[in-house]
């Protein structure tokens, strides 16, 4: 695919819509993290608070045990033929409920009704996020799965941004009470959207009984041929790159002494462009080099990048290694990242998409989970140096999969 191609696939209407459903799934996510605890800290509440209300994402990672839900049940909304449209605007509809009911409260006064207001918030948007990942997969071709991933990414970590960066800014100049009415307006603005997409190709489960509901998705997935090497593979293709990154903060703050600024600029401002960077250059390349190459050739890159940490960690902070080394990190983890997404919705049986996506990005947080306490392990006793080059390591065996799962990667 020429340069010229791959811009015109980025930009055309197909894919403009991929913007607009990656930016209303980014956007309630910053509410149940970072923007929650500046609004708990602003209103001096206590740090024991602070950290418990954290508990609050928890439905992102167990969403998985309500998917089959989504793809047995349509909802009667008026107008709305489409369960997976029925499902987005529910979902978007109530979360600019709770976010206009919570512009009116107080940490202060109303912590407990906020904490579980804030529960609700991960509940919808979770359930938002399997609808729009299953719609997504069913809307976009093939061919289109690389650029439709880049896209996707690059439009959820604007509305994060938006939601976080500069909903920051507007809480402090303006109120916490204009942030959260400002949210739920471009929460309703959500509805709309969801209402206007068009419709895509649905095939039904036609099994009733709840057990059935529940067991015919992942049933449909493991009682096929590798299906536990394909588990396998997800929780581990990916597993250096988050051994390497899950204390890259600290790294940088306590071994290279680098300040608070600095750090925040590189992994706001050249992290969050290297990754959407990274992204969209996958995008580009994965219809010419095929999903199978694309994911060999961006899984050892990706491991060859934490090498540049080594590099950090033996001569220090010297800025243009520094700002290579995030850089290509980064990068790299875009790329994969993009190729990942693609194989895993190649994956899906169309009856089941919601459930099986959900089972497969709840499976990828097993190794993001396990990471952080074995890299702690392996810094106190061997050094920042032999994290870095155990994280390279452990990147390789996985690659080695890929051969025997290729009659699974389909050509796009």
């Amino acid at each position: 695919m020429t340069i010229k191609n791959s811009l015109m696939l980025a930009l055309n209407k197909r894919m403009l819509l991929v913007y607009w459903i990656g930016f209303i799934s980014g956007l309630p996510l910053m509410l149940t993290g970072s923007i929650l605890q500046a609004w708990f800290a602003s209103e001096n509440v206590s740090l024991t608070s602070i950290g418990l209300i954290t508990l609050v994402g928890l439905p992102y990672t167990y969403k998985f045990l309500w998917a089959p839900v989504l793809d047995k049940y349509h909802l009667p909304i008026s107008k709305c033929t489409h369960r997976r449209k029925a499902w987005m605007i529910l979902c978007q509809f109530i979360l600019a409920v709770i976010v206009f009911v919570m512009s009116f409260l107080s940490p202060t006064n109303h912590l407990l009704l906020i904490a579980l207001l804030a529960i609700s918030i991960a509940v919808f948007s979770a359930t938002q996020d399997m609808a729009i990942d299953a719609y997504r997969t069913e809307y976009l071709r093939a061919d289109e799965r690389g650029m439709g991933s880049a896209a996707f990414i690059f439009a959820y970590r604007l509305a994060t941004l938006v939601a976080g960066g500069v909903g920051l800014i507007l809480a402090d100049q303006l109120g916490w009470h204009i942030y959260f009415l400002g949210m739920s307006i471009l929460m309703l603005l959500g509805v709309l959207i969801a209402y206007c997409l068009p419709s895509t190709t649905e095939k039904k489960d036609v099994s009733s009984g709840f057990f059935n509901i529940y067991i015919n998705p992942f049933k449909a997935f493991l009682t096929r041929k590798f299906a536990v090497w394909i588990l396998l593979f997800i929780i581990f293709y990916k597993f250096g790159d988050a051994f390497t990154q899950s204390l890259g903060t600290a790294f940088f703050l306590r071994e290279l002494h680098l300040t608070l600024s600095q750090v925040g600029v590189l992994f706001k401002t050249v992290g969050f462009f290297s990754t959407i960077l990274g992204a969209y250059l996958g995008g580009f390349l994965l219809p010419t080099l095929g999903l199978y190459r694309a994911l060999l050739i961006f899984g050892v890159l990706q491991a060859f990048a934490n090498l540049a940490f080594v590099a950090l960690a033996l001569y220090g902070a010297i800025p243009w290694l520094v700002i290579f080394s995030v850089m290509l990190e980064l990068g790299a983890s875009g790329m994969a990242t993009v190729a990942l997404v693609a194989y895993l919705m190649a994956l899906c049986d169309i009856r089941y998409t919601a459930a099986q996506l959900a089972l497969f990005t709840a499976v990828m947080t097993v190794g993001r989970i396990g990471a952080g306490p074995l890299a702690s392990a392996v810094v106190l006793y061997w050094g920042w140096a032999v994290m870095f080059t155990l994280g390279f390591i452990i990147s390789l065996p996985m690659l080695g999969l890929l051969p025997k799962l290729k009659a699974t990667i389909p050509d796009c």
